[in-house]
């Protein structure tokens, strides 16, 4: 989704498609937070207590080898989501999260994406559709 936002707000790929309500009971929630080029967001091993939206920047999602070096899964820029994982099952971060250029993320604390999906069935489903979009790409 190369989209960061719709009139309605952001627009988080975790949910899919958002109704103009599920929007709007979103955007308070959200926290936004700003990184300078070489900011450590968050490290593998963090508690998980935020999903991202990349607002503006680019940010990378790494991990460090047991011979000291940098492996690189994947680059991440305006418009995709970073953190979900955790967040959605309780684990710790499995990687780290570095700022390649100034960014701006939007944060989901992790109790007011649980409030959500308790109180608001079209995000539920929503999470559930997307999680099933690459077993169904893989058909």
């Amino acid at each position: 989704m190369s989209d960061s936002a719709s009139p309605e707000g952001p627009a988080f790929p975790l949910f899919g498609d958002l109704a103009a309500a599920d929007h709007a009971a979103m955007r308070p929630l959200l926290h936004r937070r700003q990184f300078k080029a070489g900011a450590v967001v968050f490290q593998r091993g963090d508690p998980a207590d935020d999903v991202y939206l990349t607002v503006s920047g680019q940010l990378r999602i790494s991990v460090g080898s047991a011979d000291g070096r940098e492996l690189a899964f994947r680059i991440v820029g305006p418009g995709e989501m970073v953190g979900e994982l955790g967040v959605l099952d309780g684990s710790r971060r499995s990687a780290d999260l570095t700022a390649l250029r100034d960014s701006v993320l939007l944060g989901l604390g992790r109790s007011a994406l649980q409030n959500l999906l308790a109180t608001r069935p079209g995000m539920a489903a929503g999470v559930v559709i997307e999680a099933l979009s690459p077993v169904r790409h893989t058909h």
